[in-house]
């Protein structure tokens, strides 16, 4: 399940959360023009939420909570191009 996705300023890609395989909500990114997610945070103890991109779209901007809640930034990795 895709939640709270955000579309990207150059229109070509989506952020978003979700439950990941390897433990809790990580933020992942896609090609709207099709492929495979990019995961984007791992840490299976943190719940990571509601990402949205920087105007620029070099990085995304996500609640997390751990022991508190807070706001943070991670580079917005390179999504390579659907096969």
């Amino acid at each position: 399940m895709v939640l709270g996705p955000d579309l990207s300023p150059d229109g070509n890609s989506i952020a978003y959360f979700a439950a990941a395989r390897s433990g809790g909500m990580q933020i992942f990114t896609l090609r709207l023009s099709g492929g495979t997610p990019t995961q984007v945070t791992s840490n299976p103890l943190v719940v990571h939420a509601i990402p949205r991109w920087s105007a620029d779209g070099q990085a995304l901007y996500f609640y997390l909570t751990d022991k508190t809640a807070a706001y943070s930034k991670v580079g917005a990795p390179r999504i390579a191009a659907a096969p």
